[in-house]
C-alpha cells in the first residue's frame, strides 16, 4: 500500500481511488483512504450500526452511544474515528481452538465483520491524509 502512495507521489498523481473489499475495508481506511459519501452512508454506516449493536452488552453504555453517534453521522471522514476504536469485543467470525470467539477491536469488527464493501479516495494533496499515511507507515 505504501508503494502505491509513493509511486503516485512520484508521478504527480493527486488522487487515488480504490474499491475496498475483504481486509482492505479496514486497511485502506488505516492508511488514509476515505469512503465516498454513498459508500459511507449506505453501506459502512448501516452495516456498522448493526455490528455495533451485536456488541452492545460488551461496551460501556456511554462508549456504545458515542460510537453510535459517529455511525449515525453522514460525514465519511468519520471512518477515521472508527479505526481508532480499540475496545475489545467478541468476534462474530473468528474463533479459537476451543470454539470460543476471539477478541477483536470494535472498530475493526465494524469494518471487517460486515459485508460493507466501499469505494474511497486518497487525496495526496490533503495534509491530514498524508499525516495519517506517514504515521501508518511509521514515517516522520
Amino acid at each position: 500500500m505504501a508503494d502505491l502512495i509513493d509511486a503516485a507521489t512520484r508521478l504527480g498523481i493527486r488522487r487515488i481511488t480504490v474499491e475496498a473489499d475483504d481486509v482492505g475495508r479496514y486497511a485502506w481506511a488505516c492508511i488514509g483512504f476515505v469512503p465516498d459519501r454513498a459508500s459511507w452512508n449506505y453501506h459502512i454506516r448501516l452495516e456498522g450500526l448493526g455490528r455495533l449493536a451485536r456488541s452492545r452488552n460488551e461496551l460501556k453504555p456511554q462508549v456504545y452511544h458515542a460510537y453510535q453517534d459517529v455511525l449515525s453521522n453522514s460525514n465519511p471522514l468519520l471512518i477515521r474515528n472508527v479505526i481508532r476504536w480499540k475496545q475489545l469485543v467478541k468476534s462474530t467470525e473468528l474463533y479459537g481452538p476451543d470454539g470460543e470467539p476471539l477478541p477483536i477491536a470494535i472498530g475493526k469488527a465494524v469494518l471487517l465483520e460486515t459485508g460493507a464493501r466501499w469505494y474511497g479516495e486518497f487525496d495526496l494533496e490533503d495534509p491530514e491524509t498524508m499525516r495519517i499515511f506517514n504515521e501508518y507507515v511509521r514515517r516522520k
